[in-house]
């Protein structure tokens, strides 16, 4: 037996979860169907759905300011975060990309967007020389400094976004519950053959329960589905 030094790549999870686990998250799971043809745009699909549905729900649009329980920060933006896994220097790591003002882009503006990300090397995103600072201070030291930048609310928003979006793309499971920053945190399933041309996949929302109750979850949720089944429908029209 041996012990080991944790990869610098998983400092900022490990600082993540440290700062989160004061969110009070609870989790509600739905089922929407897709089309085979269009199972590549959804994680666009689902951004935009939720994008229109804060945009009903403006007053949701807000996260509880960290270490203050008493005190809301409202943002005007609706801000997609987007959580992805990319190789860094032989390490795979999650990373982490805001898509701003997704509710004044269209679905294919959203879908391209991604694909730039993706496709990009790590040096090139904006976010990458914060995360990789954080990555080379002793883990302590890149907490602290977490910490007390989030104490800023500006820092937070912009950290945090209007609400997360986790994308597995093909290494999706059936069923996975995140670990929530913002607010609202969205993942979905792996897609599963209902029928002939129809698949179904599991549409999962975790929600600060410091923020709203059940009920109103379920409607936001109830909206963000509704959305995502009337954009999907005329997807490619």
């Amino acid at each position: 037996m041996k012990l080991t030094k944790t990869q610098d790549n998983r400092k900022q999870t490990l600082i993540f979860l440290d700062i989160a686990k004061g969110i009070k998250g609870v989790t509600f799971v739905t089922k929407i169907n897709i089309s085979p043809c269009k199972m590549s745009y959804a994680t666009s699909v689902l951004i935009k759905s939720i994008s229109e549905a804060l945009k009903e729900f403006r007053h949701l649009n807000c996260m509880m300011k960290y270490g203050n329980s008493t005190r809301l920060i409202n943002m005007e933006a609706i801000n997609a975060r987007l959580t992805i896994s990319k190789e860094d220097e032989s390490q795979e790591g999650i990373y982490t990309y805001t898509i701003e003002n997704a509710d004044n882009k269209s679905i294919n503006n959203i879908y391209e967007e991604i694909s730039s990300i993706k496709k990009e090397g790590l040096k090139k995103q904006t976010s990458y020389k914060k995360i990789r600072l954080i990555q080379k201070l002793p883990l302590f030291i890149g907490r602290l400094i977490s910490k007390c930048l989030m104490f800023n609310p500006k820092n937070q928003a912009s950290l945090f976004g209007s609400f997360t979006v986790t994308s597995f793309g093909k290494e999706s499971q059936n069923l996975c519950i995140p670990i929530s920053g913002s607010t609202f945190t969205f993942t979905l399933g792996c897609p599963e053959q209902t029928e002939k041309d129809t698949y179904s996949c599991n549409l999962v929302m975790v929600f600060d329960h410091r923020v709203l109750d059940g009920v109103e979850a379920s409607r936001f949720l109830n909206k963000v589905k509704s959305n995502f089944m009337e954009y999907e429908s005329t997807l490619f029209l």
